[in-house]
């Protein structure tokens, strides 16, 4: 399988031949050329009609060998195809002395597997009772025939709407298929799935949404200081980073020797990514003092989805 934009090495045996000398000749032929030679003929050992085409010989590596008596040769033609170069031609020219210049000739068949492949929900977190609009958005792909299916827990999702493909001026194409369902509280947990079958694939590509209804419980990274030294009587900043957590509702405390600080403590908004979740920092600055030194600094971390409250520890070693 051949891909746009990734390098290829084309190779060209020659074997048992003597004498040493032989000369091997790469060409790249014009659309307009390999569509007269498929229609001359459908073998890569029939009689070309002509032998012009871009003379690709100079960026070809040969490789002697003996082998007793005789010689042989392997010749390598690295390219990097793009789509231009779809159903197109190259050809490997031998002449060894006098005798009939043996060619062989393969046409790429050039793939592009899809840059961007995901599924997308409208709205991002889904409610029991309201709509839900699922998209599985496949991007920039080549060649154009695609086929996209959806599965509500292992079965087909017969109704869905499909916009595309449509291609871009680069050549590349694209596609939109969504389903829409109105939310049910029985539908928690329900896992939908879009497959997408693509030359550029063996077999298919699985792309997967679960519904969650009772929302995503926080990812809480430990804690970190900037500077990474605090310093007695210098400010410094402690930070605490939460991620992929859903609905956006949540608490965050600090405590110093198990004593809530409220002085200091700030957070950022909350961020929605492309999956529906959040993530969001909250910060405490403090100017350590001497007595500071060896303080347990906590973050406390509530959260709808958590069944009980995260917490994070970070000890106080102070310099000067």
């Amino acid at each position: 399988m051949i891909f746009g934009n990734e390098t290829v090495t084309l190779i060209c045996n020659i074997s048992a031949f003597r004498p040493k000398q032989v000369q091997v000749k790469w060409l790249r032929l014009s659309h307009n050329q390999s569509l007269q030679e498929k229609e001359h003929c459908s073998s890569s050992e029939c009689i070309p009609l002509q032998e012009a085409g871009e003379d690709l010989s100079d960026m070809a590596v040969n490789k002697p060998l003996k082998h007793g008596r005789l010689y042989s040769t392997v010749s390598c033609l690295r390219i990097v195809p793009t789509l231009d170069d779809d159903n197109r031609k190259y050809r490997c020219r031998v002449q060894h002395g006098k005798s009939k210049p043996v060619i062989k000739s393969t046409t790429l068949r050039v793939k592009v597997r899809p840059s961007y492949c995901q599924i997308t929900s409208l709205p991002h977190i889904p409610e029991p009772g309201k709509q839900l609009v699922l998209c599985c958005r496949t991007e920039q792909f080549y060649p154009r025939a695609i086929t996209l299916k959806w599965f509500r827990d292992e079965l087909l999702v017969e109704q869905f709407t499909q916009f595309g493909p449509f291609q871009d001026r680069g050549g590349l194409y694209s596609v939109w298929n969504q389903i829409e369902l109105t939310v049910s509280k029985n539908d928690h947990k329900v896992v939908y799935t879009c497959r997408v079958y693509h030359e550029s694939f063996t077999g298919f590509k699985e792309l997967s949404y679960r519904i969650n209804l009772q929302g995503m419980p926080p990812e809480v990274l430990w804690i970190t200081s900037d500077p990474a030294q605090p310093e007695v009587g210098k400010e410094c900043t402690l930070n605490c980073h939460m991620n992929n957590f859903c609905p956006d509702t949540i608490t965050v405390k600090w405590l110093k020797n198990n004593l809530q600080v409220d002085n200091g403590v700030s957070s950022s908004p909350s961020i929605l990514d492309t999956n529906g979740r959040y993530s969001l920092y909250s910060f405490l600055k403090l100017t350590p003092t001497r007595d500071d030194h060896g303080s347990v600094i906590k973050c406390i971390v509530e959260h709808s989805a958590l069944t009980s409250c995260e917490e994070r520890s970070y000890r106080l070693h102070l310099v000067n």
